[in-house]
């Protein structure tokens, strides 16, 4: 039997999230909006997000942002407790928040389909962050192409479907 689907405002399930991260538990989200990709893609990726000690430089963290947004970003820069965020997905735009403001850590992810999550800081995952947050100065060419790609692709996989390929 398939899971029950609850939609909840975000102010009442993250705090709620938050309060069983705190617990020692993890929590499963899906991902929402294209911010993250081309490492999370919008509603057919899940995240696990749990608790965590420190934030580092490079973390995938979910927060809450000063402009009282829920995000799951990279963390770019610490200054202190303050943190500055940015989606692997945007070109320009960045977030801050306070350490206080995290809510946890994504620690793994899952891809549709998939029955199992693998780890975010994988040695794999770890190589393709690095090539991807240093190629800054030209990822909206790369976002560019890759969408391209992609929608290319689910319009010829569509077109197959209509005439019963």
């Amino acid at each position: 039997m398939p899971a029950k689907v609850i939609k909840l405002p975000n102010d009442v399930f993250f705090k709620e999230a938050k309060t069983l991260i705190d617990e020692g538990r993890s929590v499963v989200i899906t991902a929402a909006g294209d911010s993250m990709y081309p490492f999370f893609r919008n509603r057919l990726d899940e995240i696990k997000v749990e608790h965590c000690e420190s934030v580092r430089l490079n973390d995938v963290v979910v927060a809450l942002t000063e402009t009282n947004r829920y995000v799951a970003h990279r963390v770019v820069a610490i200054y202190g407790d303050n943190l500055t965020l940015m989606g692997d997905g945007n070109v320009s735009a960045r977030e801050l928040t306070t350490k206080s403001n995290v809510i946890g850590r994504v620690t793994a992810y899952r891809r549709k389909g998939e029955s199992g999550f693998k780890p975010l800081y994988s040695l794999k995952w770890r190589v393709y962050s690095f090539l991807w947050v240093n190629a800054l100065p030209v990822r909206k060419y790369l976002l560019a192409f890759m969408r391209y790609v992609l929608n290319a692709k689910a319009y010829n996989q569509q077109k197959d479907r209509e005439i019963g390929v």
